[in-house]
């Protein structure tokens, strides 16, 4: 096509991330319709004409996204001594939940949520009749499984 072009991250004497592939088209959806187009140029003249017109190894573009897919948060509840919270109640929020899930502590402390979709927001806050905690709230964002969403009580 017709330039001008863009040439994100092959400006000479620019610290990468003033301009790069990233700063220029990060956080853009990759969805639709991508072309690539080899631009032959030459350095100097120099170069031999046997190099012109040549694509070592290829070109490529590749997209890195996070696919939706199931994941799971587990965690521990425990007292600042480390020792663990039995009957904590555990509440799941956020994300495409249609309702809280709610998951109670066993004898050392533990809980787990599995079936969750990846990819979105979810809110872990914890509840404990005996014990408080300073955060009892923790925002996740799900990419795969998340585990060590740990609480702990205060002294």
């Amino acid at each position: 096509p017709v330039g001008p072009y863009n040439l994100p991250g092959s400006t000479v004497g620019v610290p990468i991330g003033e301009s790069s592939f990233v700063r220029t088209f990060g956080g853009a959806t990759p969805v639709g319709v991508w072309s690539l187009y080899v631009r032959e140029q030459s350095l100097t003249s120099l170069v031999p004409a046997a190099v012109v017109g040549n694509i070592a190894g290829g070109w490529g573009i590749e997209f890195i996204t996070v696919t939706e897919g199931m994941g799971s948060i587990s965690g521990r509840v425990t007292a600042a001594d480390g020792t663990g919270i039995r009957n904590s109640r555990v509440v799941l929020t956020g994300g495409s939940l249609i309702e809280p899930v709610i998951a109670t502590t066993g004898t050392f402390g533990y809980f787990t949520f599995s079936g969750l979709a990846t990819g979105e927001t979810y809110v872990v806050t914890v509840n404990s009749k005996r014990f408080t905690f300073s955060t009892p709230s923790r925002v996740i964002t799900l990419e795969e499984n998340a585990t060590d969403v740990d609480f702990v009580a205060e002294p």
